[in-house]
């Protein structure tokens, strides 16, 4: 245990944390299916489709959501440690 931190605390922590890694990967391979498509936009060999677009700005749009709810989970506990702390 770390000083001033449950156990549950740090359990949560580390399911909060594996949850926003997974959702940080998910919006890295999407950057670089982006950057890879734009680096061949202009090729003849490659039509991109609006409605893929909108899919992968909602994918971006829900990992990026998913992350934000994650750190407002966690929120709680930073306060109830502040509290312990008197601060």
């Amino acid at each position: 245990m770390i000083d001033g931190i449950s156990t549950a605390q740090l359990h949560r922590y580390y399911q909060m944390r594996q949850h926003c890694d997974a959702e940080i990967e998910t919006i890295r391979g999407l950057s670089s299916l982006l950057s890879t498509l734009s680096k061949h936009a202009d090729s003849d060999r490659i039509a991109i489709e609006p409605e893929a677009l909108a899919h992968v700005h909602a994918l971006l749009s829900r990992s990026a959501s998913n992350i934000a709810e994650q750190l407002d989970a966690f929120i709680p506990l930073v306060e109830a440690r502040q509290r312990q702390e008197g601060g």
